[in-house]
């Protein structure tokens, strides 16, 4: 069962949403008000657009909202990709706040969800396997470490010399716990953990392999009870793995039937996914910026009474290459914006603003006048996604930057750079030398 599909910013009417949760008006009024309050839906006059890309869990129904810039036929193309540069974009960058709050995050009980615990669960298991306590068994001359004690007290013993011995000793062996109550309960809640990603066609392409144990929740006794001891087993335990699994287990048995009939929404994706495009991007791109920040001028301020000179935060561009082996240098900015041109050539929906196209030459004149590179080509670049083929389109220029050239405007194919951030591939320095090339015929 995949869920449903939407589009980010298109306008619905309230209609609409409830046919897709298909649930009572005064339920629905409940759901659209909470996710407004939440910044996920804005509201306009009477439509509603979802501002907000992933999923969005409601009365066990489900609901991914896709990026604006795929079409609809693209849908089911694109969830596996998205789903899974979710999956590495939540394992590798650090979140902010806002983005911890619609991910979700597993050490913040405040900012658990469904789609959180399910993932650190099967995550802990395919790493670590089923929760286990150990126990000891005594057996007669076993390979385990001798006990002395009862091999004295039970055991005859012979005087050899002056030497006593022993031709019997009873060892330790030490092995897990098979019918340990808190590992039933781990076993019953991966199963549904992996039922639950099984659904929503996920569980292959997150990379957890099918959890189903014999287990029955009923033959572990009442909620109350397992929560009881999942507690219990909380208080003799020290070890930070497990008490962490130990919480999770709690949180999922304690909200198991609110995930299938609360009002409340869960959800696990981002109001901001141009942030998301920019950092992708800027893995793929191989950003340099670190190395060449050194380079780039800070505003100083100046105090009249006492001479005392402060410098302020300056410019960050978004992703800059140097590649001395072609002598080329890129200014790249990631744009998440849907620019296009109708076909009289008439720039049609959003662009990038003045002080985005202003900063980019900026950063030309910055580098020509504090770098080496006289001699490189220079080029100046939004990046958009598109969920067609790779596409130089466009271009911007400004007259008070008249002498400096255009700002290209290139949408990529953002199903092959989504997949190259989660395999961690990047484009070798043959692609600007690429790139350069066809923009050439562009520069004057």
């Amino acid at each position: 069962m995949k869920p449903i599909f939407v589009k980010e910013l298109f306008r619905y009417k309230l209609s609409d949403i409830q046919q897709i949760f298909n649930c009572e008006k005064e339920l629905l009024n409940s759901f659209t008000n909470d996710l407004i309050k939440r910044k996920i839906i804005e509201k306009e006059s009477s439509s509603y657009k979802f501002a907000y890309v992933g999923f969005i869990q409601f009365q066990g129904k489900f609901i991914f909202v896709m990026p604006k810039f795929i079409q609809e036929h693209h849908f089911d193309l694109y969830y596996p990709t998205i789903v899974k540069l979710f999956k590495e974009y939540n394992e590798r960058e650090n979140l902010n706040i806002e983005e911890v709050e619609t991910f979700g995050d597993f050490e913040n009980e405040e900012f658990y969800n469904l789609f959180k615990i399910v993932h650190f669960l099967l995550q802990d298991y395919d790493e670590n396997g089923l929760y286990n306590n150990d126990k000891v068994e005594q057996e007669l001359n076993g390979d385990g470490e001798i006990d002395w004690n009862r091999s004295i007290e039970q055991n005859q013993s012979y005087i050899s010399g002056q030497n006593i011995m022993y031709l019997d000793f009873y060892t330790q062996k030490t092995i897990s716990d098979e019918e340990d109550f808190i590992r039933k309960v781990h076993m019953f809640v991966l199963n549904q953990c992996s039922s639950f990603l099984k659904e929503l066609d996920i569980l292959d392409i997150l990379g957890f392999p099918e959890v189903d144990y014999n287990i029955d929740f009923n033959e572990l006794g009442e909620e109350d009870y397992i929560l009881y001891k999942i507690d219990s087993e909380k208080s003799n335990q020290f070890l930070d793995r497990k008490l962490m699994l130990l919480d999770a287990l709690y949180y999922f048995v304690s909200k198991q039937n609110s995930f299938k009939g609360e009002s409340k929404p869960y959800l696990f994706g981002t109001r901001s996914f141009e942030i998301i495009w920019e950092k992708v991007c800027s893995f793929v791109f191989n950003n340099e910026y670190n190395k060449l920040q050194k380079f780039i001028p800070s505003p100083v301020w100046k105090d009249y009474n006492t001479l005392k000179e402060t410098k302020r935060e300056t410019l960050i561009p978004d992703i800059l290459r140097k590649i001395d082996v072609y002598q080329l240098f890129f200014v790249f900015d990631a744009k998440y914006y849907t620019t296009t041109f109708n076909e009289n050539g008439t720039l049609i929906n959003n662009a990038p603003g003045i002080s985005d196209i202003s900063k980019q030459y900026l950063y030309e004149k910055v580098f020509y006048k504090y770098l080496d590179i006289k001699h490189y080509s220079f080029y100046n670049i939004f990046l958009m996604p598109t969920d067609g083929t790779d596409e130089l389109f466009g271009e911007t220029r400004f007259e008070l930057f008249e002498a400096l050239g255009p700002i290209f405007l290139l949408r990529l194919n953002a199903q092959k750079i989504f997949s190259m951030y989660s395999k961690r591939e990047r484009y070798e320095e043959v692609y600007f030398k690429q790139l350069s090339t066809a923009l050439i015929p562009y520069k004057e």
